[in-house]
């Protein structure tokens, strides 16, 4: 009796952890959920079997007594018609049970990949509210430390070291400050459909740019070249514009030495795109750090160093940017040989008031001279 009791508290123990897990583990009530799926579309499938099994099944009854019956009153024991009846009601039956089930087949999908998807759906929300919560909540107590830092460095009778020490904390301070802009900027490209698309020129862009990064060139002595092949239009949103020219020019200037060149080309490719082109002379990317770049964070040993100052999101942005753009971006560079970065994005559109100021040809005289030779 006493091992009843035990085996029966275990049972009850077992039950009430389930019920726990059920209720709070999304993935244990997605087990138990595909689960349930799986037998109701076996039970589906039976049933479908049955019912065609049943179907075919008085089908070829009744062609059998049909086609003995008219042996019979028609003296002809020719078995030919019948088989060929037999074959045409299982081709056709046959079809009818491929389509159902291949029906049925697609809805349990679809079902699934719902059920089975929701919680990491939802763990990515949760994840993504959560670092968007972090964001805001630290900017606030980040800008009173770094104004309180830049009071004190105000103080002509600050001891040196601590002077130094001190701007070292601001320096961090301002690149943890570009981090959370950036995990909120990444925040505001989840919902692309709120920013606003028109005809952007890419030229004054450039030039805002360069302008923004002066300092950052002229501290490294940087040649910095521009190029402009017009047109240069194209079609987007011009702050995501600017942030993509800002991302991939600060990055070549900070993995540019000293005395190094920077050239950046716009223009056409005619094919219907608008090419940003930012080639460097920097330290480059080894190859197996390529196919990580985009990832959020990332940093190979020497091309996106800590000492740099990046912070592991700028061209993870750029990539959500220019897909937002239904652009593509293609990055070129190997070790000690300099990176290209490639954007193209789509070019601007025209008026329709332009289209529609076209010449009737069909109105016009006309008159031609062949030179072709003929092969």
């Amino acid at each position: 009796m006493e091992i009843l009791r035990r085996y029966w508290k275990q049972f009850a123990g077992w039950v009430i952890g389930s019920k726990h897990k059920l209720l709070h583990d999304p993935f244990v009530e997605s087990k138990v959920v595909v689960i349930i799926l799986q037998l109701f579309f076996a039970l589906i499938l039976f049933i479908n079997a049955a019912v065609f099994f049943n179907y075919i099944y008085q089908d070829v009854f009744r062609t059998v007594v049909s086609g003995i019956s008219k042996s019979v009153i028609l003296g002809n024991t020719n078995g030919d018609e019948i088989i060929n009846s037999l074959e045409l009601i299982k081709s056709e039956r046959f079809i009818l049970f491929f389509a159902v089930g291949l029906i049925i087949a697609l809805l349990f999908t679809y079902a699934v990949s719902k059920v089975t998807l929701r919680p990491v759906r939802n763990a990515l929300d949760s994840q993504k509210r959560f670092v968007s919560d972090i964001a805001h909540e630290l900017r606030t107590p980040l800008a009173i430390i770094k104004a309180n830092s830049e009071v004190l460095l105000m103080d002509e009778h600050l001891n040196p070291k601590v002077k130094a020490l001190i701007e070292s904390n601001v320096e961090e301070l301002d690149r943890t400050s570009g981090i959370i802009n950036n995990l909120l900027s990444l925040k505001n490209l989840i919902q692309p459909e709120h920013i606003k698309f028109e005809n952007v020129d890419v030229g004054p862009i450039i030039d805002s740019v360069v302008n923004k990064l002066k300092n950052l060139t002229e501290e490294k002595n940087l040649k910095i070249t521009i190029k402009k092949v017009a047109p240069h239009v194209a079609w987007g949103n011009a702050a995501a514009l600017e942030q993509i020219t800002t991302n991939l020019l600060k990055n070549a200037i900070n993995y540019t030495p000293k005395n190094g060149h920077v050239t950046i080309r716009t223009g056409p490719d005619y094919a219907g795109n608008i090419l940003l082109h930012i080639e460097d002379t920097g330290i480059g990317i080894v190859k197996k750090d390529l196919l990580h770049i985009f990832e959020p964070f990332y940093r190979a040993d020497r091309s996106r160093s800590r000492s740099q100052g990046s912070s592991g999101l700028g061209l993870t942005i750029v990539s959500e940017l220019v897909k937002m753009h239904s652009g593509r971006i293609t990055i070129k560079s190997a070790e000690n040989k300099g990176t290209v970065a490639i954007v193209a994005l789509p070019h601007g559109k025209t008026d329709e008031s332009d289209t529609e100021q076209g010449v009737d040809l069909s109105e016009l005289n006309e008159i031609s001279e062949n030179f072709l030779q003929k092969k």
